[in-house]
């Protein structure tokens, strides 16, 4: 069985389907934002089995901030950044929701990043040849995802 999975506001949608039967589609609120967060801008990502969302939140001071919702924990903004970072934002989630990716920018400059609870926030850099990953999307591709 296939499942499909949409962020719509901040509602999670999972609609389990099947060639040979039809199942009724799951919600999750997303309603434990917390104190100083306005509301969620986007949610670009889901993880594989939809318990883990990624994507940018508005602060009530206007700052874009990526963040991670997951069941276990609730919502969280991913800390760590360089020192004058001023906005970030998630872009995926691995299958398993245990590593993100996004970017992140502000006054020493910015780029993608990589984020794990093990390990926290790290820059990507330049790959080797000078190219810079700059403000580009990371995507996870494996044979699983689609």
């Amino acid at each position: 069985m296939r499942i499909a999975r949409f962020v719509i506001s901040n509602f999670l949608l999972s609609i389990p389907f099947a060639p040979d039967a039809v199942q009724a589609a799951s919600f999750t609120v997303i309603d434990d934002l917390p104190v100083g967060i306005l509301r969620i801008l986007e949610a670009p990502s889901l993880s594989a089995d939809g318990s883990t969302v990624v994507g940018t939140a508005l602060t009530d001071s206007r700052e874009r901030r990526a963040f991670l919702w997951d069941a276990d924990s609730g919502f969280r903004l991913i800390d760590g950044f360089p020192s004058g970072t001023i906005a970030s934002g998630a872009s995926d989630v691995s299958a398993d929701g245990s590593t993100v990716t996004g970017t992140f920018g502000g006054s020493q400059g910015g780029g993608a990043f990589v984020w794990d609870a093990v390990n926290g926030v790290r820059g990507l850099g330049d790959l080797p040849g000078g190219v810079d990953f700059g403000r580009q999307h990371l995507r996870f591709r494996t044979a699983s995802r689609h």
